[in-house]
């Protein structure tokens, strides 16, 4: 097949939300059988790019080919009709339904004399989860598993029928490490298998390691493309960011004072074992570990939702409150949870009430009144867009409107301007690009730098080795080892945690 052969030809792709230009002049071509690359900063035009080509959207300008024809799909069952299959950022799965029904959803189930054929339907599933994730719990409800376990029923969703291009978006933000090593060999036998795959990823190692070639997005508009063999790592931040310089790794600038949070002997985790740890102020501790390990049980326990604490947490000294996280925030406290589209945002609201929601209360006219000044609400909507950078149109726009990463910093940087003892953060920097990261970590240490203890959970070795002042391993419920941050590597963390794993081999839920 000539090297030019294009599947998929994108040229001037233009699309615009009221006042925000999403794509201001996209161009991608994709070969048959490759897998292509495309990077770039949170609001850069990515997910729009593939909303345009999954049918959600239609583009304002600019054309779409498929094998040298129009394409211009009316919707998403147009664009799989077409031989396009779409694995979102976002997950879009009932809660109440079975993984198994989840993946069916919109598509032919087998039937049997008239009717649909369960038993065809389940091994139909299980002989592709087989290669992807063979202890995926497939007839559990989806409101009963974990974000990770979420993500790989989307891409089982999109794997289950044949395809001419497969789109991943942030495929594997939320998979463990062997979860994302299986899913990068998925992505192989469908090239080798003569499927396209369109891979979009922050993480940079995986577009190195998979990628053919690498598209560029740059404020809506393709800045570059060429073979991954060509370019380095700092070439693609360089072109993502337009020479912008980026932050180095980001330390405690003082001794840590005193603890901020205690957690003393608390029943935890499968087997219930006790659980201690302690975060000082001035310092930003890490949770590390596996999926399941109990991250962010753990820090949901602390905000007041799950499991009662039975007072072996203090804070400041104190009792945490009883009444939720409502008493939380009156302590201090603030928690930015992993799943922001359904934990941490109400995507049907706006900008502005989604930043406010907090802290109502900080935002009356009168005291006596019970409803936001607007004055004060577009007062704090203005100063968070400057101080986050953060990439949006009115207030009153839908927070939908916001690229994944304008999401991410805004819903952990509404806590900032409210006094703050300790802050939870559960992945604050899943699906966002270097720079958002960069600006996420900064804003940690400065709330840590502050006073304030921080303490976050993180599948990202890198971002933990970056950001954490002391490392807490976590397997099976339990903290398994201690490090300090600034001596600590990448092989030490991992050797504590594949130690433990060595010596639980059962296996483990979330």
């Amino acid at each position: 097949m000539p090297a030019d052969t294009k599947l998929l030809a994108v040229e001037a792709l233009s699309k615009r939300f009221g006042g925000v230009i999403a794509l201001d002049g996209v161009d991608l071509a994709i070969r048959p059988g490759e897998v292509h690359g495309l990077v770039g900063e949170n609001g850069a035009g990515k997910s729009t790019l593939i909303k345009c080509l999954s049918g959600v959207h239609r583009p304002d300008g600019g054309t779409m080919r498929l094998d040298g024809a129009p394409f211009g799909p009316e919707g998403p069952r147009d664009a799989e009709r077409l031989g396009l299959r779409v694995i979102h950022q976002e997950l879009n799965l009932v809660p109440g339904f079975s993984a198994i029904e989840n993946i069916f959803v919109g598509r032919r189930y087998p039937k049997r004399l008239g009717l649909v054929d369960r038993s065809a339907t389940a091994r139909r599933v299980r002989a592709v989860a087989a290669d992807l994730s063979p202890d995926l719990p497939l007839d559990r409800p989806i409101a009963r598993l974990t974000t990770g376990q979420c993500q790989l029923v989307e891409i089982l969703r999109a794997l289950i029928s044949a395809a001419r291009l497969v789109i991943m978006d942030e495929p594997s933000a939320s998979l463990s490490r062997g979860e994302a090593d299986r899913l990068h060999d998925v992505v192989r036998r469908l090239r080798d298998a003569g499927t396209a795959v369109l891979f979009v990823s922050h993480r940079l190692d995986e577009i190195f390691a998979l990628c053919d070639r690498v598209t560029v997005l740059r404020n809506g508009r393709t800045v570059a493309t060429d073979a991954t063999s060509a370019m380095t790592r700092d070439d693609l931040v360089h072109l993502m960011s337009g020479g912008m310089a980026m932050p180095g790794r980001h330390r405690a600038t003082r001794p840590p004072g005193p603890p901020v949070l205690r957690v003393d002997r608390l029943p935890f985790g499968r087997r219930r074992a006790p659980l201690s740890l302690t975060v000082h102020e001035g310092e930003v501790v890490a949770l590390y570990g596996l999926i399941g390990a109990g991250r962010s049980r753990l820090l949901r326990t602390l905000w007041g939702v799950g499991e009662p604490t039975a007072d072996r947490v203090t804070i400041d000294g104190g009792p945490l409150s009883k009444s939720g996280p409502a008493g939380r925030i009156r302590q201090g406290i603030a928690f930015a949870p992993e799943d922001r589209r359904t934990q941490g945002l109400v995507m049907r609201h706006s900008i502005a009430a989604n930043a406010t929601l907090p802290r109502l209360d900080s935002f009356r006219g009168r005291s006596w009144l019970p409803m936001p000044s607007a004055d004060r609400v577009n007062t704090f909507i203005a100063d968070l867009k400057q101080r986050l950078d953060v990439r949006m149109g009115r207030a009153s726009d839908a927070i939908s409107t916001l690229s994944g990463g304008n999401q991410q910093k805004l819903m952990v940087g509404r806590w900032t301007p409210f006094p703050i003892r300790l802050l939870l953060l559960d992945e604050p920097t899943r699906g966002v690009d270097v720079g958002a990261k960069a600006e996420l970590h900064g804003m940690m240490r400065d709330l840590a730098d502050g006073g304030a203890g921080v303490l976050m959970a993180s599948s990202d070795l890198e971002e933990v080795l970056d950001i954490a002042d002391r490392i807490l391993v976590m397997a099976d419920g339990g903290i398994v080892a201690e490090l300090a941050g600034a001596e600590a590597d990448g092989d030490q963390v991992l050797a504590a945690l594949f130690a433990a794993e060595r010596q639980e081999p059962e296996s483990r839920t979330a």
